[in-house]
Parts: structure tokens; sequence; C-alpha cells
């Protein structure tokens, strides 16, 4: 603070201002700039303005300037000031207080600097990005990448933030849609297309995060999409280039088989047109034809069925009923060492599905699981109601999110390999001996589930044996998915507890963090028993294992489990596996205490889940 005469001479310096200016006490300051008007320390660009508000105002409102010190440095200061009068009401001076702005203008000044940079940088890259305010609504920041890319202006955006949605093609705009309303609760990534005013289509990448303030409230929403159509071209050409590779096998595969047929019909009918034959010759001779006749028949069915071409006879049908019904052939069928075990689940719902065919599907499975058991076994065939949600669908093609009874055959046999499981699928591929299967039972079996509308995984690990899981749409008197509020009804959450994730498959594992951390918990992640073990030992606390049951590198989540226990003795244990509880439970492996999900679960399946595993521990 300081007071000065009309004429802009000191009267009295307080200390604060003479330290500011670099001088130790008010009457070194006030000599320093005894000759001088105060106008003399502040910047000449805003001197004249100083005058003009004391002159013409009386009064100086926050007048920001540069001034100068002692020693010739400058710095920042806003003074405001009024006048001071004499008895008689003249003015005779001015009062002025001055506050230091430097670090303040600096602030700016790095501000404006780093939001210049930030325009240069997102100015000059390929992709767009783009900042929301999720507060309002609005669209704080686009770059001009989004006219290129989307065909638009930027300002169009001002008049309405969601005007992009519009470009999205339709197919897909439910789906992004669906994304954006979650935002909030993390980062996800999308692609989809959209539709250019030209009519050209383009696909797009996009991928979003919530920025954090300090009060943990999401500030903004930061994201950035780029055109990705060249490389979804690519994928076509490869997955095309798949495809012909899978119609050369299928027809190789065709012309081997019929050419067996016909090698037989042909030779067949030229020795009945060649000899004189008496009936029973005759018959030995027409006998071989009709079979290879009713083989081709049967071989082109399979071919109907693995194309989704087969008529279908679709009808409301019980699964449990179906299945009791054909419990006396599979005995027949499989033989005495193989014992056959049922889990129905009362509850079940109704399917629309043609029963013949999901019979001869089931027949397939059993005789292929018996094939998988030389020296005998058992064989669990299950059913129970199940929900696949949104996020499970899209992981998963040809999947709508829904409700869907879930038949599930399993196995004790040889298991197969990842390398077979590749290929389960493909028509004429076995690996059975020559003779002892075409190689389409699986694919007719695939076919059939994805032309009623339905779904199907397989799980299987050497020497632990192979399940089967088939999903077929139950009736529900509507088309519509689960809305986004059905599927979110009642999910428990979690409370911060630490949850160790092992899973070898990274894609998973990514996955199933993504879902634990959305959930509320803490997550430590390890790809196999031996690394889980190491995170074990140097954490101080866990209060949950989430393991697969079937870990590489000679570990099992079983072995794990036991392991970690002896590290932290009242840690929970929740494994994962493709097998069903009742195949798990049958083999002793959840004797230890652990509880089973089986997968693929949903995230609400998760979220109780865990919820039940950790009981009443509190995080």
């Amino acid at each position: 603070m300081y007071r000065t005469t009309l004429d802009g001479r000191y009267l009295d310096v307080n200390p604060a201002l003479a330290r500011m200016h670099g001088c130790e006490t008010p009457e070194a300051f006030i000599g320093h700039f005894r000759n001088a008007s105060v106008h003399t320390y502040v910047d000449p660009a805003s001197r004249e303005e100083l005058i003009r508000q004391m002159r013409d105002q009386g009064d100086v409102r926050s007048l920001e300037s540069e001034a100068y010190r002692r020693n010739g440095t400058r710095f920042w200061i806003s003074v405001t000031g009024h006048p001071l009068w004499d008895d008689e009401g003249q003015p005779v001076g001015y009062e002025c207080f001055v506050v230091d702005i430097t670090e303040r203008k600096q602030a700016e000044s790095n501000l404006r600097l780093s939001e210049e940079r930030f325009r240069q940088m997102a100015e000059s890259i390929q992709e767009v990005f783009w900042l929301i305010d999720p507060d309002e609504q609005r669209i704080v920041y686009v770059s001009p990448s989004y006219e290129r890319l989307w065909g638009r202006t930027c300002e169009s955006l001002n008049h309405d933030p969601k005007s992009f949605l519009d470009a999205i093609h339709p197919d897909d705009r439910e789906r992004v849609r669906f994304a954006l309303a979650k935002q909030g609760l993390g980062e996800y990534q999308e692609e989809y297309r959209i539709v250019r005013p030209d009519g050209s289509v383009r696909w797009i990448w996009e991928r979003a995060f919530p920025i954090w303030d300090s009060g943990f409230r999401v500030s903004r929403i930061a994201g950035v999409a780029a055109d990705i159509t060249e490389r979804k071209q690519l994928e076509q050409q490869v997955r095309q280039s798949v495809k012909m590779k899978a119609i050369g096998q299928l027809t190789g595969g065709m012309a081997h088989d019929f050419n067996n047929l016909l090698a037989v019909i042909l030779a067949n009918l030229e020795l009945l047109e060649e000899t004189e034959l008496t009936d029973d010759q005759k018959r030995d001779f027409i006998d071989p034809c009709v079979r290879s006749a009713r083989r081709g028949a049967e071989l082109t069915h399979r071919l109907l069925a693995f194309a989704r071409g087969q008529p279908l006879a679709p009808q409301v049908t019980e699964v449990n009923a179906l299945l009791t019904g054909m419990t006396d052939l599979l005995r027949r069928t499989l033989g005495e060492n193989i014992a056959i075990r049922t889990e129905w689940d009362a509850n079940l719902g109704k399917i629309s599905i043609d029963p013949g065919e999901l019979e001869s599907a089931v027949l397939n499975l059993a005789i292929n699981a018996r094939d998988a058991m030389p020296d005998g076994g058992n064989l669990i065939i299950e059913t129970l109601n199940a929900e696949l949600d949104r996020d499970y669908a899209e992981r998963n093609d040809e999947v709508q999110p829904g409700s869907y009874v879930m038949l599930a055959i399993s196995d004790t046999g040889i298991g197969m390999p990842p390398e077979i499981l590749d290929h389960v699928f493909e028509p004429f591929f076995t690996t059975k001996n020559v003779g002892h299967g075409s190689g389409l039972g699986l694919s007719m079996v695939y076919g059939f589930v994805k032309q009623s509308g339905g779904h199907i995984k397989v799980y299987s690990e050497p020497g632990i044996g192979s399940t089967i899981k088939i999903y077929l749409p139950i009736l529900t008197g509507t088309d519509e998915p689960c809305s986004v509020a059905e599927l979110e009804a009642n999910k428990p959450r979690g409370n911060g507890e630490i949850v160790l994730l092992v899973e070898d498959s990274a894609d998973v594992r990514k996955s199933v963090a993504r879902r634990l951390k959305k959930l509320g918990y803490q997550v430590l992640e390890a790809a196999d028993g031996p690394s889980a073990l190491a995170v074990l030992r140097e954490a101080s606390r866990i209060d949950l294992l989430f393991t697969d049951l079937v870990l590489p590198h000679g570990m099992s989540g079983v072995a794990l489990a036991l392991e970690a226990r002896k590290h932290h003795p009242a840690m929970r244990v929740l494994y994962m596996s493709g097998y069903t509880e009742n195949v798990v439970g049958q083999n002793g492996i959840l004797d230890d205490g652990g509880a089973l999900i089986g997968k693929p679960f949903t995230a609400i399946e998760l979220a109780h889940a865990l919820r039940e595993a950790l009981g009443e521990v509190e995080g």
C-alpha cells in the first residue's frame, strides 16, 4: 500500500510494497524513488491508463501492469486505488493497494502456451481429438480432422453436440449410444461405421476415457477417433481368403466322399449290365448302390446343416422332456462303460426349435464324447437358464444379448489341445482314423445352432475332458434385447477389496480386470501360478484369489490356491472354468472350499459370484 500527492509524489509506503520492489525498508524505497513519480515504475504501456483513471474516475480498479524492481527486473502487479480528500472536500492525493500477481500471470502464460501447443498437436494429427463437458453435455473442443473424416463442420457440433450420432450407420448407432451412456464409468473402445453426406461409408475406431478432478468427479471426457477403413478392408480380404480356403477344404472333402460313393454305384451297375445274374446275385450288387445313395443323401443333409440351409420345422419345445426321452437311446448307443449323469434346471425356459434336429445334435455330441472315452468314463448332460449380456455379445460374433437355455454336454475323456479346438467346427475336419468319421458331425451341430439363432462354445483340456455348451434363445414374447436397466438391476458392488486375478489368456484377463475395477475392486494380475505366488508373497493383503482352474506351467488353480493360503490363510477363493460346476464337483476339485463361476459369465453373474465368495469380508 502507498499514498501519493496528486502529481504522484510518494507520501507514505508500507513495508510490503518496499519489499515487493526490492527495498528492505519503506525509507529505502522512498529514497530510491524520491524524485520519481509513482508512475515511473509502471510499464509504459499501462502508465497512460493509470493516469487517465486517476484523473477521470478518481478510482483505479484492479489495473494490471508490469512494474520494475529496484534492480531493474520486471514483475506483474494489480493496482486498486481511490482519492484522498482534505477537510474541505478537495482531492489532495491517492491511496493505492498493490498486489503481486506475477505467479498468476506466469500460470496464465503457461496455460496459454500449453493450450497453443495442444491445439498445434491436435490440428496436426490425422485422428480426431475431442473433449466433452459431461455436466453441460457440450463439446468443449473437437479437432479440425473431424471435418475431413465426418464430412461435417465442427460448428455443427456446437448447435447439437449429439449430431454426430446421426452420421453413424443405423446398424451400429444403438451400440455406440449404449457405450456413450457408460462413458463416466471408465474408458471404452468401439468400432463403428459412419455414413458421410456424400453417401460413402467409413469405419471408425474410437477410444474415450474420463478425466477426474481433485474431488474425484468426472470433469471432462476425452476421446480420439481414427479412420480404420483400410484396415477393415484388409481384414475383409483376409477373411475372404480364409473363407476360400475353407470352401476349398469343403469342396475337396465333398469330392472325395462323393467320388467314393459314385465309384461303388458305377462299379456295381456295370457288373449288373455285363453278366447274367440270378435275383440273389443282382441283390448283392443293388444293395451297395442303395447304401451309397443313402450315404450321399445323409452327406447332403449334413452339408445343408453346416451351411444353415436345411429346412427346419421349429416348434415350442421343453428341452428337459426331450432329453429325458433320449436317455434310454443314449445308454444303448454309448455302451455299459459310459455312465450318464443328468442335471436338469426344473424352471427351464421354453424354446422354439426343430426337436428332431436337436435330438440329432445331442446324439452327435454324445457319440463324439464316447469316442473320446475309449476306456469308459462319465457323460454329464445339464440344462440351465442363462443370460448373455451386451458385453459378452460384443466379444462374440452373431450373439444377441438376452435369455437363453443352456444345454451342456461334458465328458471325462482325453480332451483336445488348443490347435485342435481352433478347427473343430470346420467341415471334414476330424481327428478320427480314416473310415471312422466324416468330419461333419460338429459342423452340422454348429450350423443347426446358428440357424436356430443360438450360440455354441467348446471348452477342452488334454487329460481332463471336454464341455460343449449350446445356448438357445428362450421364448419371451419379444425379440427386443435386454435393456441396460435390466442388466444393471441389483448388481452388488465391491468395497475396495483386493482381488488377485490369475488367467493365462491376456485378452480374457484384461476384460475381466476391467469388469472387476468397474465393480469397485482393486485388482492385481498374474498370468500363471508361479507369477501369482510372487505377487502373493509381496502383497500385505489379498481378500480374494480369482483364478482359472486350468493354468499353464504345471500348476493348476487348485494347487495355486493351496499354496496361496500359506501366505494368506483368510483369503477366499473363486475359480472360473469353462466346465460346469457338476463336472468340476464330480472330480472333487471344489472340496477345498472354493466357489466356482462358469465361463462365459455376465457382469451381473460375476458381481453376485464375487460377493458370495467374499461372504462377510469387509473392504
